[in-house]
């Protein structure tokens, strides 16, 4: 599933939450720029945030994908 630039952040903790044991949801990398910013600690930032929700995040150079881990 890939998700689109109007998303917002609650929208897209609640997509993260309602997905099952080892599905994916890809993030434009112009969406997880505008989300979780361009500086040095978005990593950090995008790390947490996935391993809030119970994932892991893959960085590539055009998207972000989540899988679910637990």
């Amino acid at each position: 599933m890939t998700l689109h630039h109007t998303l917002s952040l609650p929208g897209l903790q609640s997509r993260l939450n309602a997905l099952r044991i080892g599905k994916q949801l890809t993030l434009a990398y112009s969406d997880y720029c505008r989300l979780f910013g361009t500086d040095d600690m978005a990593l950090d930032r995008i790390n947490h945030f996935a391993v809030g929700h119970g994932c892991t995040a893959e960085i590539r150079l055009a998207s972000v994908t989540f899988k679910k881990m637990r």
